[in-house]
């Protein structure tokens, strides 16, 4: 307890014992003279207080604890009071600044970040924490009293600090190839400079017409985008901006698209001729070089079955149908290493029936043609 002398008037000296604990204390001393009494208050901070000024700051050796988050626990002890706390940092990385406490509807507490050159940073009170990225170097929280509405201490208050890392996208850099029509994937791996394997969530969009081009499927610490421009998509480079948002972070790429006209085509892909027979034309487009035909029957009877690199036109010439309802065949145009196809159907059945039957001819067909896609791929990931 403190205690005090004086005579009328001069000076009154009160002599306080030193505070080992490690909260604030205090008195109120009563002045007495003659019949009045005036009451004088002593405040006195706790052992754990720091100081005052960049020169008195406590040292703050968070990143040699060996965790990612920790915590300051410390309290103003006036409404006044100022508290400083000096840490460093090793390296280039992405951290959390949280501080809780005060007097709810009175008092609060506001935490500022200065760096070296004590040049401000970001701040923030009881309701709003911040994130910074921060390089190696020396800096400092400035804790003290945010609006205050008494002349009352906000109190105990707690500082906690967390290194969240920064966010990264592999990029391969050069561009990627998908020809119209058909499907590339590519797989885009996510780390964190923590080392933790973010929970993320991620999008991808594909500019221009190609928007809904792009479909995912997520994986541990990774992404997969399955790339698919139709065949009416305009030859050239586009870009897909991939954004990753995790742990309260967000970190976006971008990877170059190159879409080509596939090396060789058929337009359209498919034709019907009437069972008592007839000829049907169509277009073959070789992007590269010579183009060759095979797997027709013996009943359909090709103008030609080789061309020139470009555009030629093929008419197919077919013999009347007899004994059967209808019968199909699909004919094969290669170019180079690359091949397309060509599905003639005769018959004389519409509609609803007819749509059936290509229907699921198509959907085998897709099928297929997947699983032989993707096979490339399972082989990569396994």
């Amino acid at each position: 307890m403190p205690t005090g002398s004086g005579t009328s008037g001069g000076p009154l000296t009160v002599t306080v014992q030193p505070n080992s604990g490690q909260t604030a204390r205090s008195a109120t001393l009563t002045l007495t003279a003659g019949s009045a009494t005036t009451p004088v208050r002593v405040q006195q901070g706790g052992a754990d207080e720091c100081g005052d000024t960049v020169a008195t700051a406590c040292v703050w050796p968070f990143r040699s604890e060996g965790s990612d988050t920790t915590v300051w626990k410390a309290a103003l002890q006036t409404f006044d009071d100022i508290d400083y706390f000096k840490f460093t940092v090793d390296q280039t990385d992405q951290y959390h600044f949280e501080i809780q406490g005060g007097q709810p509807g009175k008092s609060q507490v506001h935490m500022g970040l200065w760096d070296s050159g004590l040049h401000w940073i970001d701040s923030d009170n009881s309701y709003t924490p911040f994130s910074a990225t921060l390089s190696p170097g020396t800096y400092y929280l400035r804790v003290g009293t945010y609006q205050p509405t008494s002349s009352e201490a906000p109190g105990p208050y707690t500082v906690t600090i967390t290194r969240t890392g920064i966010l990264s996208i592999t990029n391969p850099g050069a561009a990627l190839s998908v020809e119209q029509g058909s499907t590339r994937s590519l797989q885009i791996a996510i780390t964190n400079t923590t080392g933790k394997t973010p929970v993320f969530s991620i999008w991808a969009l594909l500019s221009t017409n190609l928007a809904d081009c792009v479909a995912w499927t997520s994986m541990t610490n990774s992404g997969v985008a399955s790339i698919s421009p139709p065949i009416g998509a305009y030859p050239g480079v586009y870009t897909m901006s991939v954004r990753v948002d995790a742990n309260g972070m967000s970190t976006t790429a971008t990877y170059p698209i190159t879409v080509t006209e596939p090396a060789v085509a058929t337009s359209p892909k498919a034709g019907i001729v009437p069972t008592k027979g007839g000829s049907i034309d169509f277009v073959v487009k070789a992007r590269d070089t010579t183009w060759s035909m095979s797997g027709q029957p013996s009943w359909v009877h090709p103008s030609v079955t080789t061309g020139p690199k470009g555009i030629s036109t093929v008419t197919l010439t077919v013999d009347p149908l007899a004994g059967a309802a209808s019968r199909y065949t699909t004919i094969t145009f290669t170019s180079g290493a690359a091949t397309a196809t060509y599905t003639l159907d005769q018959t004389d059945a519409t509609g609803v029936a007819f749509t059936i039957s290509r229907l699921v001819r198509s959907i085998m067909a897709t099928l297929l043609d997947m699983i032989k896609k993707l096979l490339p791929l399972f082989a990569t990931l396994g």
